[in-house]
């Protein structure tokens, strides 16, 4: 098995894909024989393809098309609009035979862009003010990758030093020294919490920032490993003590340290607030380009660390009634975005997503619960449980999408 997995492998990386992930090789190259998976991943590739052959033909950069290739974000905004349409046709329908459009729903979910930027910000604040609470303080750190990685300099023009890495490339070394930090960090006993969010410069090579919470003693250490592994590579380029990480301590006096994320939030989504961005272009429309740049190139914008997960968080909101201890305090504290009172809550009683055995309600029996390459399925969420109690139920009806007079499991 491990040599057919060698020779896909081969074969992958001359059409620039990435072997697929599985929880076994074997299951990983079930998804080789899967046409579904070709259509996604080929689709894909042609997109990344298109923005790179741009990138290297100096196309993307602040003086032409800003963060993605124009070919590269026309073919992202029609797969938007076939996603979209595609929507539209489709109804979701329950046991009672309650019928809701699914664009609605998804109009109603974090696939909203100004629902998805609220509870970040409410959940930015809620971090925020838990930790001071616990006598925390902030460290604001922007980390870029070495010039080699930069197809263009900050004024346009071409960086001889290129070495011809597109923008996944670039944040797999991002991710490398994150994980090489907190790893570091772990090992020293040194607790962080914040979120971290990852935007592309205007040639389309990501850099990244971070808000840091951490106990003021340890910033000095946190500093010192950022710099031991963030300029581990090329320590001795030009400008790379000054460039490569910067730190930003955030006194509290002057302003909150949600606000040194805020933008980064708003012009990596919608633009809220915003009325240009840093090279002069309409907010809007610069964050139209960004959201194209991560969906493409599969980059991941924002994520949150060493605080706790969101799905209870969300879970909880679904419940509009009172409820019983332990939940209630916790429910009222989501159902007013109170997110640090719900921190509270989560460190307290530790819940957990609460989900449904594979059981068919109509006959009985046991469902599959395997996806067709052989690998446990997830179950659906039914609720939330509480360490030592009883499961919290938030879902109450097991919803059909139909389109047409086909239907299929939600």
């Amino acid at each position: 098995v491990q040599e057919i997995a060698d020779r896909a492998q081969e074969f992958l990386q001359r059409l620039s894909l990435r072997f697929p992930s599985g929880k076994t090789t074997r299951t990983a190259l079930l998804r080789l024989c899967d046409v579904k998976w070709w259509r996604r991943r080929l689709s894909q590739a042609i997109a990344r393809s298109v923005d790179q052959v741009s990138r290297e033909h100096g196309r993307v950069h602040r003086g032409n098309d800003l963060y993605l290739s124009g070919p590269a974000f026309e073919m992202y905004q029609q797969r938007q609009r076939a996603s979209r349409e595609m929507l539209e046709q489709l109804r979701a329908v329950n046991e009672y035979d309650q019928e809701f459009a699914v664009a609605e729903l998804a109009d109603k979910s974090v696939s909203n862009p100004q629902i998805r930027r609220t509870e970040m910000m409410v959940r930015l604040k809620g971090v925020e003010a838990y930790n001071q609470k616990q006598g925390n303080c902030g460290l604001f750190v922007t980390l870029t990758a070495q010039s080699q990685y930069h197809c263009r300099h900050s004024s346009g023009h071409e960086n001889e030093k290129w070495n011809g890495s597109d923008p996944l490339a670039v944040n797999d070394y991002l991710n490398t020294v994150w994980k090489r930090v907190r790893a570091k960090l772990h090992r020293d006993g040194i607790e962080i919490s914040g979120m971290w969010a990852t935007e592309p410069h205007h040639d389309g090579t990501p850099h990244r920032h971070f808000l840091i919470f951490a106990n003021p003693e340890h910033i000095d250490h946190i500093k010192q490993v950022f710099r031991r592994y963030g300029l581990a590579l090329d320590p001795d380029e030009p400008g790379a003590a000054k460039y490569r990480v910067d730190f930003k301590e955030i006194d509290h006096n002057k302003g909150s340290a949600v606000g040194y994320m805020a933008k980064y939030i708003s012009k990596s989504i919608d633009g809220h607030g915003l009325d240009e961005d840093l090279y002069g272009r309409a907010a809007e429309d610069s964050a139209a380009r960004i959201v194209g740049w991560s969906r493409t190139w599969g980059i991941r914008q924002f994520q949150f660390f060493g605080t706790v997960p969101i799905g209870p968080y969300r879970e909880m909101r679904r419940v509009r009634s009172k409820t019983e201890e332990p939940y209630e305090a916790a429910r009222q504290a989501a159902d007013n975005g109170e997110f640090a009172d719900y921190i509270e809550q989560h460190r307290k009683h530790a819940f957990e997503l609460y989900r449904e055995p594979f059981l068919d309600y109509e006959t009985g029996e046991i469902e599959n619960p395997y996806n067709n390459y052989g690998e446990p399925r997830i179950p659906t969420i039914k609720g939330v449980i509480a360490s030592g109690a009883e499961p919290l139920t938030t879902r109450f009806y097991r919803w059909v999408i139909q389109r047409a007079q086909s239907a299929c499991s939600w």
